[in-house]
């Protein structure tokens, strides 16, 4: 581990980097029988389809969620507690005070505000896979319960997060 100090506009940053260790991806050719090459293509369409289905929807609801009024405006209040904070800590770095400028305890009601919302928009797990039973019920032949369960949960968890966070670039597979 490598500790390396930042200096930013005055700020001084530690951060504590892992040394990087070289890695090696080894890729097998996969030997199957024609057919079940074809199974397999048809297995991923599905998925494919199933999983892009699910990322519209997800933005979809986001965009609903992003327009209603409530949201907006525990978002303008979360921020506002961030600005107060960032206010306070340079206040104190400028009269050289050490007092911490913490205001936690106001925001905590605020996500939790926030995830309520979140559940309402229906934005978790278990509305995405209410969403995708209907079309798994056409596909159960292909595809069985359980696939589809961890396609909701990659969707949920790896694609909702990326656009929550503002860094997500549309792309669909």
């Amino acid at each position: 581990m490598t500790t390396i100090v930042a200096r930013n506009k005055g700020k001084e940053t530690t951060k504590t980097v892992r040394k990087k260790t070289p890695t090696f991806v080894l890729t097998l050719p996969l030997h199957v029988e024609h057919f079940q090459a074809k199974q397999l293509d048809v297995r991923f369409e599905i998925a494919r389809k199933i999983y892009n289905a699910c990322i519209k929807e997800l933005y979809r609801r986001y965009h609903l969620l992003c327009q209603s009024t409530e949201y907006q405006r525990i978002m303008k209040q979360i921020r506002a507690t961030y600005r107060k904070e960032e206010k306070g800590r340079y206040l104190n770095q400028k009269n050289r005070t050490n007092q911490a400028v913490s205001l936690e305890h106001v925001r905590r009601p605020l996500w939790k505000e926030k995830q309520a919302l979140h559940e309402k928009y229906g934005l978790n797990e278990y509305s995405l896979h209410a969403f995708v039973q209907p079309m798994a019920a056409h596909f159960k032949r292909h595809m069985d319960t359980y696939a589809q369960m961890a396609l909701c949960s990659r969707v949920k968890y790896c694609r909702l997060k990326r656009i929550v966070i503002r860094r997500a670039v549309r792309y669909i597979v």
